[in-house]
């Protein structure tokens, strides 16, 4: 593991104590750095821990300020984490000054971290790649690839997921010269990967209905109730009685016939006729009703009205109402 964390407290009184001359700048953070000043080359820096972190202005850097050609800043670690800490490589000259962050499961930057190469004068811009798992930069951090005269650097990332929030930036750019380029690599992730995979048939449908009819059995459908239904919608009721039909439903051939024997002694006793087509009207044709015309009193002593007048004295109804017993 590796930590650089903390701001030297006591570095401003030092500072105006001993002369601003005989301390480095740099001594106000913890920082690793490979420096060159003059024509010679910087070093490089090659970082390998499962946890890298820095903090509180920390800072690891590669650079020369001369004519020489700048190193490059190598780690690898599961972890990268930079909260108000910086990665920085900066060059004069050439096309050196690369970053390179790899294997990581995660790179975090916030409070206004960096990542960031710089390119002076006429020198290309330095490249950044980074290949994670998760890349999350918040809170105004950015990782930038930047060059004045010359091309800006380019910068290559690969991650499952990339979150960032509107404060942070990726930028690769060149105040004067041609700006690089951000190329974002999210391999092709298939959802349904992750999923079991469910049985197509979930129930066997084969047992759960129950087959009733053999499918070699020959079927009916039959309509009970009361009878006096004619055999057709245009047929007509024979006879002015509803007959009940009082058949029971049986599968065994002789009960069925018993019963149809009992059914036809049934209508014969009843209705005097053996089959439909030999039908006959239980009772006469009876005469319409007409209003009575006059009255008679019959061999029984009865009076009966009747449709004629009556002859004699008993003439007529009306006329009866002028005898003196009907009379006040």
């Amino acid at each position: 593991k590796i930590t650089l964390s903390g701001i030297d407290p006591t570095y401003n009184e030092r500072l105006a104590r001993v002369g601003r001359n005989s301390i480095d700048p740099d001594g106000a953070a913890s920082a690793i750095a490979s420096r060159a000043t003059q024509t010679g080359k910087a070093g490089s820096l090659n970082l390998n821990t499962k946890t890298f972190s820095a903090s509180g202005r920390a800072l690891v850097t590669v650079s020369s300020t001369g004519t020489g050609v700048a190193g490059t800043l190598e780690i690898s670690a599961d972890t990268i984490k930079l909260d108000n800490g910086f990665l920085n490589a900066e060059t004069s000259a050439g096309d050196q000054g690369n970053i390179t962050l790899s294997n990581a499961k995660l790179i975090f930057l916030r409070n206004k971290s960096e990542i960031t190469t710089n390119a002076r004068d006429t020198a290309t811009g330095g490249n950044i790649t980074m290949t994670t798992d998760f890349l999350l930069t918040s809170k105004g951090s950015k990782i930038s690839a930047n060059a004045i005269l010359g091309r800006g650097g380019n910068i290559n990332i690969t991650a499952i997921g990339i979150f960032s929030d509107r404060s942070s930036k990726i930028t690769a750019s060149s105040q004067l010269g041609i700006d690089g380029s951000v190329t974002l690599n999210t391999p092709e992730v298939n959802p349904a990967q992750a999923l079991d995979k469910l049985p197509v048939d979930v129930v066997d449908t084969s047992n759960q209905i129950i087959t009733d009819c053999a499918a070699n059995r020959g079927n009916s459908f039959l309509v009970t109730g009361k009878g006096g239904i004619p055999a057709n919608p245009a047929g007509v009721l024979r006879g002015q009685v509803v007959v009940p039909d009082l058949r029971l439903m049986v599968d065994q051939g002789t009960t069925a016939l018993s019963n149809r024997r009992r059914s036809r002694s049934w209508r014969k006793r009843t209705l005097g006729y053996n089959s439909p087509d030999q039908a006959q009207p239980m009772t006469k044709k009876k005469s319409p009703i007409i209003e009575a015309q006059g009255w008679i009193i019959n061999q029984k002593g009865i009076v009966e009205l009747v449709p004629y007048p009556a002859q004699g004295n008993y003439s007529s109804w009306n006329s009866s109402l002028n005898y003196p017993c009907f009379r006040q």
